[in-house]
């Protein structure tokens, strides 16, 4: 037998466990693979025959320990610097992330042997790899931020790697990095938070989730069974909602309903434009404030100069009514101000999308 000493090590699995992870979970994020399922054939492609291996499989110092190391290394907590392509969600469950995907697509030449030469990643691939460290705690710190229900239901790391995946899957940067554009975080928040409510709308439209959550659709209500559940659960439906006067807490049917629905989801007019300039608008503040908490040092509060952004230039106050409002003079709150747009011109380039 060889000496201990010589054995594989982790890193010599990395790439053979983000291949198999990713072919095992049909190349989607976040769909676990039972580590059975990968231990033997990880030692397979590393030339290691499993039935008969020159060291012990099992142990302290087995072989299956090694490969096991290789996705915990992968995972988020113990890469270090390098990219997250792996995630561990419950015992033995293994699963990559959008990048460890994008990584394992990379890698079927490599492992099937395919004539076709590989690409490699794509380029906004790439990019996400190059900046991901800093781009993820960005991202994870804006969304939390901003999104506070969802970091409640900890779902603000499923919102960024749907965000990464979806990005990579349309190579959504290639045009601005073969331009030689910059990309700057704030716009990348801006776009993630705009995916995250449309995932968070989607899900609105799934059964499951809406089940979950105790909302179901008129047939939905007919085949609903209390005994199936373990708590009590009021089915809702749009005609119930708060909006439309009806308590959503109480047991009631539709006819309950004190208003016109249609009142409330029809209109007489077009309402694209508005709709579209709503958004344009919410995306330029969003990533004003942005903007704000990069080039203001945490000591002078950019929180508390972007609600001084938002009262000055989008409700309109004037210098003495800001300075009533935030208790201070009206030299401060110029001084302020001035902070504001020196900070907004500073960062001009990173709006020229945005017009």
């Amino acid at each position: 037998m060889r000496n201990v000493d010589s054995r594989p090590t982790a890193s010599s699995f990395h790439q053979a466990v983000v291949y198999l992870i990713g072919k095992l979970s049909g190349w989607k994020p976040y769909v676990t693979v039972h580590a059975t399922d990968v231990l033997d054939d990880a030692l397979s492609l590393v030339s290691i025959d499993p039935k008969n291996p020159n060291w012990p499989l099992t142990g302290r110092d087995g072989l299956y320990r090694r490969v096991g190391f290789a996705v915990r290394n992968q995972c988020r907590k113990h890469c270090g610097r390098r990219p997250a392509f792996c995630t561990i969600l419950g015992k033995n469950e293994w699963a990559l992330t959008a990048l460890g995907v994008a990584e394992a697509k990379a890698l079927k030449a490599q492992f099937e042997g395919t004539t076709t030469p590989s690409h490699g990643p794509n380029l906004t691939a790439k990019w996400i790899n190059d900046n991901y460290k800093a781009l993820y705690e960005r991202l994870h710190s804006y969304l939390e931020r901003k999104m506070p229900v969802s970091k409640e239901k900890q779902k603000v790391d499923d919102h960024i790697q749907t965000f990464f995946c979806n990005l990579i899957n349309r190579d959504g940067l290639r045009t601005r990095i073969e331009d030689g554009q910059s990309i700057p975080y704030s716009q990348v928040c801006a776009w993630a938070r705009r995916s995250a409510y449309s995932e968070i709308r989607d899900e609105g439209t799934e059964p499951v989730c809406r089940l979950m959550h105790g909302a179901l659709t008129k047939k939905e209500i007919g085949d609903y069974d209390s005994s199936n559940w373990t708590t009590e659960v009021i089915p809702n439906t749009i005609n119930q909602s708060g909006v439309l006067g009806v308590n959503p807490y109480a047991s009631h049917s539709e006819d309950d309903s004190g208003v016109e629905v249609m009142d409330f989801l029809a209109d007489e007019h077009n309402i694209e434009d508005e709709v579209l300039d709503e958004d344009a608008f919410n995306w330029a503040l969003e990533s004003i404030s942005e903007v704000l908490y990069e080039e203001i040092d945490a000591e002078k509060d950019p929180a508390w100069h972007e609600e001084l952004m938002v009262d000055r230039f989008v409700l309109g106050m004037t210098v003495k009514e800001l300075a009533e409002k935030h208790g201070i003079d009206r030299n401060k709150a110029t001084v302020a101000l001035g902070r504001i747009r020196k900070a907004v011109l500073r960062r001009k380039a990173d709006f020229d999308d945005l017009r």
